[in-house]
């Protein structure tokens, strides 16, 4: 009866309503979606408010002081671009960016800032949710490459985009490695193994280097957290780094096969088409919007060229446009002191979600810093500023290592020092 109640808790959720708000972009567009009679992300963004309104004026407990200094500064960076628009060359996209940083990209900070990183069940279910929403669009890209009449060429489900449909399984594959580096249970070890092979694979499939990219990166985290330097030519190994050592061999082996016998997927063409001359059109372009980045920056280093200036000044017009790099959007946009306040938020944040390197546990922070990693990375492949709600949502439960998650009872991917 417990199960089935907690099953009904999670499903009806807060943590439920932010990750379908948090991911609206990816399935709204789905065919099966178009009988709703609104936008699907205007309808979660207004229902997660006004939930999450009533959550914060009914608790008791106090507000982290990590948490507001990190709301604080997500303020002042609105603050700032709402100012550029004085200078900025544009009329239109600039404002309809400002509109979607000060609610939408807002909100997801202060939603898992002032609402689930301090509560150790809803960060708990907040990853179960994620983990469940993740794995459905994994089991839909499988049934979309089990009916492909062709295995190389794009993944693209429920109206999402390849690079969309990699990031949702991206994440995914990172809670189940984390679960399965750390977790207890050995049946559930497995599951979460198999799963990351399933996962892996899918991000080989889809497409999109930059989710690949970014998972490869963002698991050196579990490396470093159980990989010290004790003295000097002594190197201690966890045994939790095991299940990952073999899920590497195996991998290597696995993408050697495939060379072997000339089977490449979509993501390894792609990643290969790197090391071409040219390094393909896609690439190429985003070099070009790099440079031009740059260049912009450059005219205007201090105060930058105002919000939503880079399509103007590129020459695309008064439209959406963005440089596909999230520091160089700032450095053209917002200068130097936009691109600081920026840089502050993500090095706070990170020294927020460090902390348990100093402490005799571990917890769920080690997994937030997973994803800030690879949100982080993301970001600077893809998307603008105000695309990237999932980074400023994980920013926002960087203080959930100041927080301490161990509970030997209910936590079924406890942690133990070792």
């Amino acid at each position: 009866m417990n199960k089935v109640k907690k099953l009904i808790q999670t499903i009806f959720s807060f943590e439920s309503a932010i990750v379908l708000f948090l991911f609206a972009g990816q399935y709204k567009a789905d065919p099966r979606f178009a009988w709703f009679p609104i936008d699907i992300t205007l309808f979660w963004f207004g229902f997660t408010l006004a939930l999450g309104t009533k959550i914060i004026l009914m608790r008791e407990e106090k507000i982290g002081r990590a948490n507001l200094i990190i709301l604080l500064i997500v303020l002042s960076i609105i603050a700032y671009a709402s100012t550029s628009l004085i200078w900025s060359p544009s009329q239109n996209y600039g404002f309809q960016k400002l509109a979607f940083l000060s609610t939408l990209s807002l909100w997801s900070t202060a939603a898992s800032s002032l609402i689930i990183s301090n509560n150790l069940i809803r960060v708990e279910r907040l990853f179960k949710v994620i983990f469940i929403f993740s794995l459905s669009f994994s089991l839909e890209t499988s049934i979309y490459l089990a009916h492909a009449k062709s295995s190389s060429g794009f993944v693209e489900i429920l109206g999402g985009n390849y690079l969309g449909v990699g990031r949702v399984v991206g994440i995914g594959s990172l809670i189940s490695l984390f679960g399965m580096t750390f977790s207890k249970k050995i049946v559930l070890k497995i599951f979460l193994f198999l799963v990351s092979i399933f996962t892996l694979f899918l991000l080989l499939a889809i497409g999109g280097r930059g989710p690949f990219i970014a998972v490869l990166l963002s698991s050196q985290v579990l490396v470093w957290v159980n990989v010290k330097v004790l003295k000097i030519r002594i190197l201690y190994i966890s045994k939790n780094i095991m299940p990952m050592l073999s899920l590497t061999i195996l991998g290597m082996l696995g993408i050697a096969f495939m060379f072997s016998q000339g089977y490449l997927t979509t993501t390894l063409n792609r990643i290969l088409v790197l090391f071409e001359p040219g390094m393909g059109r896609s690439a190429s372009t985003r070099l070009q919007y790099y440079s031009a980045a740059i260049e912009q920056w450059v005219h205007q280093p201090l105060w930058g060229n105002g919000l939503g200036s880079w399509p103007v000044l590129y020459g695309s017009g008064d439209i959406r446009g963005y440089p596909h790099n999230i520091f160089l959007e700032f450095l053209s946009e917002m200068g130097l002191l936009g691109t600081a306040i920026f840089s502050l938020l993500l090095v706070y944040s990170f020294s927020c979600v460090t902390d348990f390197r100093k402490r005799h546990d571990k917890n769920f922070s080690v997994l937030v810093l997973m994803l800030l990693v690879y949100a982080l990375v993301n970001s600077m492949i893809s998307g603008d500023i105000s695309d990237n709600r999932f980074l400023f949502f994980v920013i926002g439960l960087s203080p959930t290592a100041r927080v301490s998650l161990i509970s030997k009872k209910r936590n079924i991917l406890h942690v133990k020092h070792e």
